[in-house]
């Protein structure tokens, strides 16, 4: 009986049925090899030779233990990263946090980046290999360790509720095409108006088409400046002065290919709508990210 009252082998037994985890198995392991590597040296003979023997298969055992619980541990986070992208209900997602020992994240970032990256953010993101980079799953307090850690051809996502990490991720992908021709780290979250600008180039096309085809008919180098001077003409409200400022031109310039416009452009230049329309195309043009042309 012990001092407070309660059976020794009581409390054995209590202790005894406390769950154990992977690491005290290993442990456990590690514990038995030193006890083999003790008798091992005091071996002498035959009895050395079997005790080294019996050690190496032991060292072997406990190097495959580890190695299995280490992989069991990938594997868990992994389905934890492919719950979340695929907008998998709570429950599911919370049970799969609890089995891979993980407290989840209010908000994450989806980061794609090369393969050579995972081990880096594997450090404290939820990875998924793809077939050509690694998606990561950072938890939007991890953004000074992020801005540390990612080089290269990266694009990160922006920060959103984990109900919604798909969205992070469809934008990361969008901008990865200038990350890969820049070799840079992009950040979506910079480039969301041309994203949205691109997201349907039919529809782009077609207003192309309509508000600026008349333009065609022209040298291709007058055509080109004339849709400079309309672009910057268009962004700053119909103000000579930007215009002039922005294309270092002289505002009499401005004014003269306003009027080479106007007689190929006609009224729709003073129509509201045909003017957004007019701006919509050309920033589609000047956007630094693709369409989505052959996307799935």
């Amino acid at each position: 009986m012990g001092p407070d009252g309660q059976d020794a082998g009581s409390t054995a037994g209590a202790s005894a049925s406390e769950p154990r985890g992977p690491g005290d198995e290993v442990g456990g392991e590690v514990d038995r090899v030193v006890g083999l590597v003790a008798a091992s040296m005091a071996a002498e003979g035959a009895a050395a030779h079997e005790a080294a023997r019996v050690l190496r298969a032991e060292v072997a055992a406990l190097v495959a233990a580890t190695v299995e619980q280490a992989q069991e541990a990938a594997r868990r986070r992994e389905h934890l990263a492919e719950l979340l992208v695929d907008g998998a209900d709570r429950p599911a997602v919370t049970a799969a946090a609890r089995a891979a020992g993980i407290e989840l994240a209010a908000a994450y970032r989806a980061v794609l980046v090369p393969g050579s990256m995972a081990g880096r953010l594997g450090e404290r993101g939820l990875v998924l290999r793809r077939a050509g980079n690694v998606l990561a799953l950072v938890a939007a307090e991890d953004e000074e360790w992020l801005a540390e850690v990612v080089e290269g051809a990266a694009t990160i996502g922006p920060s959103v509720a984990r109900d919604v990490v798909a969205s992070s991720v469809r934008l990361a992908e969008r901008v990865l095409p200038l990350a890969v021709a820049t070799a840079a780290p992009v950040r979506a979250e910079d480039h969301l108006a041309a994203l949205a600008l691109t997201a349907d180039p039919v529809a782009v096309a077609e207003i192309r088409r309509r508000r600026l085809a008349a333009l065609d008919e022209l040298r291709p180098a007058q055509r080109d400046r004339l849709l400079e001077t309309l672009r910057s003409w268009l962004r700053h409200w119909g103000q000579r002065g930007p215009v002039a400022a922005e294309l270092f031109i002289h505002p009499q310039t401005v004014g003269y290919r306003l009027g080479q416009l106007r007689s190929v452009l006609g009224a729709e230049l003073d129509d509201p709508q045909a003017r957004l329309e007019m701006l919509l195309a050309l920033e589609a043009d000047a956007a630094p990210v693709p369409g989505s042309e052959g996307e799935a």
